[in-house]
């Protein structure tokens, strides 16, 4: 808002309000999140919740969005919204697993809550994937190391680095770079969670 008010070029590494008028690169949540909907829907989940840190990310509405999207399977979208605790993503779970139809499909936003929802999932005896299917939003190295694998979503920081770059050289060479967001779909690597 600083650089906005003050008429200063900059780019944004991550995602600006839509009000914002700041050109930004950022993963492409909302793609990724539609995307992961259909992976659970081949696999035979059709409740899904959608475990997220609530406070109002833009990537986090955005994800919200682009879960709920595509959910016409007679379900609404189920947003799981906690406070970053342990304590609290548990609370979530188990008010979810005492609706009348409970969620079998779980995404996760976060790689450290994914651990913990999916620790959570066996520790209460769910038979991965078949009863419960996780798939995380994000990435990350330890990620590597817990089995069952976990279906998630990596971006290519190389490539990342490079849109930024290419958009800052385009600033310092002809002035401010374009308004419109530059969004990039991370891969999805399937595991054995979904």
């Amino acid at each position: 808002q600083w650089f906005q008010e003050r008429k200063l070029p900059c780019l944004v590494a991550g995602s600006c309000a839509p009000d914002n008028s700041l050109p930004s690169v950022d993963i492409d949540h909302q793609a990724a999140c539609r995307h992961a909907v259909g992976v659970f829907r081949r696999s035979g989940h059709a409740r899904l919740a959608l475990v997220i840190p609530a406070g109002g990310l833009v990537g986090d509405a955005e994800s919200e969005a682009g879960f709920g999207e595509t959910t016409e399977s007679g379900f609404p979208p189920l947003i799981l919204r906690h406070d970053g605790t342990a304590e609290n993503i548990v609370r979530r779970l188990e008010s979810s697993l005492q609706m009348s139809s409970p969620p079998t499909g779980f995404l996760v936003a976060r790689s450290a809550h994914v651990l913990m929802v999916l620790t959570w999932l066996l520790r209460r005896c769910f038979r991965i994937p078949s009863q419960a299917a996780v798939i995380s939003r994000d990435d990350d190295a330890f990620l590597d190391f817990v089995t069952p694998r976990v279906a998630r979503y990596r971006s290519n920081p190389v490539i990342f680095a490079r849109r930024v770059s290419h958009a800052v050289l385009q600033m310092a060479r002809s002035g401010p770079a374009p308004v419109r967001p530059i969004r990039l779909m991370p891969r999805f690597l399937p595991g054995e969670t979904v």
